[in-house]
This record gives structure tokens, C-alpha cells and sequence, in this order.
């Protein structure tokens, strides 16, 4: 019985998740990481869709993400300092 390798479209055919314009790539960076067999070759694709306004938008809520994430890790450390304090008086 012969197998048939199936590939998925890339990144690159599917259009904007926001506004169904075509990608592209901007940058792309090749490295190595470890395996228990080795290591293996990754390449790392920076995609943007090529809508300029709604790229400003996504890097806009994207920002807006970090700053949230940010506040919630900066509050989750200040409440176990505190809990450590209440410990150990």
C-alpha cells in the first residue's frame, strides 16, 4: 500500500485572518535547538498581511496584550511578596 504525504497550505496561502488580504514575510531567522536525538534545524518566518492599516491594528492590540500580561505578572509577584510577609512576621 503506497502512502500519499498530505501537506497543509502555508501561512502564506491563507489570507488575513482580519480583513482576507494576501500575507507576506518580512524576516525570517534560522537556528538550532537540541533534541534527545540531536539537534534540528528551525526557521523562524515573520509574517504580516499586507494591508498596512490592519497590520497597525493587530500590532496595536498586540501591544495592549503585553501591557496586560505585564501588569498581571507585576500584581502576581507583588501578591506573593506580600503572602510571604504575612508568613513569616
Amino acid at each position: 500500500m503506497l502512502f500519499r504525504m498530505i501537506s497543509k497550505p502555508s501561512y502564506l496561502d491563507q489570507p488575513c485572518e482580519r480583513c482576507g488580504n494576501k500575507k507576506t514575510i518580512i524576516k525570517v531567522r534560522k537556528g538550532r535547538t537540541q533534541t534527545l536525538s540531536g539537534s534540528a534545524a528551525i526557521e523562524y518566518s515573520q509574517i504580516v498581511c499586507t494591508n498596512n492599516e490592519c497590520q497597525k491594528q493587530f500590532e496595536m492590540k498586540l501591544e495592549e496584550r503585553i501591557q496586560k500580561e505585564e501588569l498581571v505578572r507585576l500584581k502576581r509577584e507583588e501578591n506573593k511578596q506580600q503572602g510571604k510577609q504575612k508568613v513569616n512576621p
